[in-house]
């Protein structure tokens, strides 16, 4: 399993995270939803379901979340204009800290992720609109470290 890790600025809008690191894992095995849900939920992250990624930037406040690619393809933008473009396959799996924008920009038809949660936290939907800060910045602050990290 490959293991890389990023952190992007705050560019205004988007704040990302400035204490916690994006963990970007490729090769971890896939054998379909109900496996990798069961595989995250032993490691205490809940609340899982399975779709795409949006495809407009978008953050949590509330909630750290981990993306695990289980079929098809996609570039996705992590970080905003502070950020990078990944291409995620099955197999791939990011650990996105609270703050941190995401958006898929394109992606093959049959593209599908498992997101969850870690135990006890739920996700909101902040979009980098005027308005949302300072107050999502406090709820990003005021979170636990993304533990225990699930790879």
């Amino acid at each position: 399993m490959e293991r890389q890790t990023f952190r992007f600025e705050d560019d205004g809008q988007f704040p990302n995270n400035q204490r916690y690191d994006v963990v970007l894992c490729r090769g971890i095995h896939v054998e379909g939803p109900d496996q990798v849900m069961e595989f995250l939920r032993q490691r205490g992250w809940t609340g899982a379901w399975v779709n795409g990624i949006y495809d407009f930037p978008h953050y949590h406040s509330t909630a750290h979340e981990v993306l695990v690619c289980i079929q098809g393809t996609a570039e996705v933008r992590l970080g905003a204009d502070a950020g990078q473009t990944f291409t995620l396959k099955k197999g791939d799996a990011a650990l996105l800290p609270a703050g941190t924008a995401h958006q898929k920009l394109s992606g093959s038809p049959d593209f599908q992720v498992v997101g969850a949660y870690p135990e006890g936290q739920s996700f909101d939907m902040m979009y980098g609109k005027e308005g949302e800060r300072p107050g999502a910045d406090r709820r990003i602050e005021e979170l636990p470290p993304p533990s225990p990290e699930p790879f």
